[in-house]
């Protein structure tokens, strides 16, 4: 299970509910807490070394302003919280890391985990909305190691993650990540990292191109014909993109792992009041019973086609109820924050949800 770490989840009164929902789930990734993403309105300090990382005697608690300059948890209290709740961690290397930081930082991870970690280089090398994305490729031009701007990043991501591996040897399973929905990719990475991986990881989402405006009857679609839409979805794309994946890994000997996935729903509209009313459509799915149904079919048909270790996205995600003048569009979550409470949704509650098959 990923969880988060907005500022209104953080709330001490909150603590104990959410660490009760995470002990349901063997692996918790930890992207979030340790504020892996950089993106261009980002003002935070870019880390390369073990100085740069927040430690537990610096005051670096989030107290307002710019998301983007909140630097981040520290390690050792991820790495104690991990062990407080019995879980596996998954964790990020930062993408600037010095050789010497990762080694300082897989070491570090290593010894002081009670289960076995799982560790990562940054986190969606692929995604460019993401400035990672910009400093991978721009390493792995340098380098050499490709002359071609979408295969650099992932040379160069290949590149970190053998060294991580290197570092970590057999104490923990090491994970390189792809693009869900560009199989073709995880060829380079697969070919560039043979032998130093444990696992290939996807996120696996249902229902991003769905649309709850039904533009030729000018009104919102029910739920049935969302719900018909994404069993659709599982049985045909999804499964076949399983699948296709599983043959990859099993040509390597590794395993499928997925970093995120589930159900994600987004409001696109440009009318305000078709935008608004395709919102609520997808909050009011993402409550119900038949959420819970395709989320579960989702996970089941990751085991059947021969999937492991699952995070979904995520454990608590933040719901407007209203519209506010924020276009707050995704739908990401298992349980919502409302008011000082978190209400958990059938989404969660029941789900056959299992991370990692015996």
């Amino acid at each position: 299970m990923n969880v988060t770490h907005y500022p209104t989840l953080n709330r001490p009164s909150l603590q104990p509910t959410i660490k009760t929902m995470l002990t349901d789930f063997p692996v918790v990734r930890f992207m979030n807490w340790q504020q892996t993403n950089y993106m261009a309105n980002h003002d935070r300090p870019v880390i390369q070394e073990w100085e740069d990382l927040p430690k537990v005697g610096d005051d670096w608690e989030y107290k307002g302003g710019p998301w983007g300059s909140f630097r981040g948890m520290p390690l050792d209290l991820i790495l104690d919280y991990a062990n407080e709740i019995d879980v596996q961690p998954w964790l990020n290397i930062p993408h600037a890391a010095s050789d010497d930081l990762i080694t300082q930082m897989v070491t570090h991870i290593i010894e002081r985990s009670n289960k076995r970690p799982i560790l990562e280089y940054s986190n969606e090398v692929w995604n460019g909305i993401f400035t990672q994305r910009e400093y991978a490729a721009e390493q792995g031009l340098a380098l050499g190691l490709s002359g071609k701007a979408w295969e650099a990043p992932l040379l160069y991501q290949a590149v970190r993650t053998r060294l991580i591996k290197e570092v970590a040897g057999d104490a923990a399973d090491v994970v390189i990540s792809g693009q869900f929905f560009n199989p073709g990719l995880a060829d380079s990475l697969l070919k560039a990292a043979e032998g130093h991986i444990d696992a290939f990881a996807i996120a696996p989402y249902i229902g991003r191109n769905q649309r709850a405006w039904d533009t030729d009857l000018e009104t919102t679609r029910s739920q049935d014909e969302l719900f018909l839409e994404l069993d659709d979805e599982i049985q045909g794309e999804m499964t076949a993109l399983f699948e296709e994946y599983v043959a990859k890994t099993d040509r390597y000997g590794i395993e499928l792992y997925a970093y995120e996935g589930g159900l994600h729903q987004s409001a696109r509209n440009e009318s305000a009041d078709q935008f608004l009313r395709e919102r609520e459509t997808f909050l009011a799915f993402n409550r119900s019973d038949d959420a819970r149904i395709v989320t579960d079919s989702l996970w089941i048909q990751w085991l059947i086609s021969g999937g492991t270790v699952a995070c979904p996205y995520s454990l608590c995600s933040v719901y407007e109820h209203k519209h506010n003048g924020h276009l707050e569009a995704h739908w990401f979550g298992h349980s919502e924050l409302y008011g000082n409470e978190i209400r958990v949704w059938p989404k969660l509650e029941g789900t056959t949800i299992l991370q990692k098959i015996p």
